[in-house]
């Protein structure tokens, strides 16, 4: 019975890694970290770290406005002339 209790308990704790994969610690962090505490304390870990930025989110889209300027970007779309 207690070998049970393990499994489950680690079947627990890769699910609060899997949860924080996006997450500050990522999944390695929150696996370890629900294995050393509780999966309790794992879970909240996971409700409480922000989400990870990519460098992708924090530059404008091309041909979108932004916001922080109020500047078009002035990508021209391929194939066309930027002259114009």
């Amino acid at each position: 019975m207690p070998v049970l209790l393990i499994i489950v308990n680690f079947v627990v704790c890769y699910f609060i890694g899997v949860l924080g994969r996006n997450r500050k610690l990522g999944f390695w962090g929150h696996l370890f970290a629900s294995l050393l505490l509780t999966p309790v304390i794992g879970l909240l870990l996971v409700v409480a770290t922000d989400p990870v930025r990519d460098a992708d989110e924090t530059k404008p889209a091309k041909g979108k406005i932004d916001k922080s300027t109020g500047e078009k970007d002035a990508v021209a779309a391929p194939g066309k002339d930027a002259d114009k």
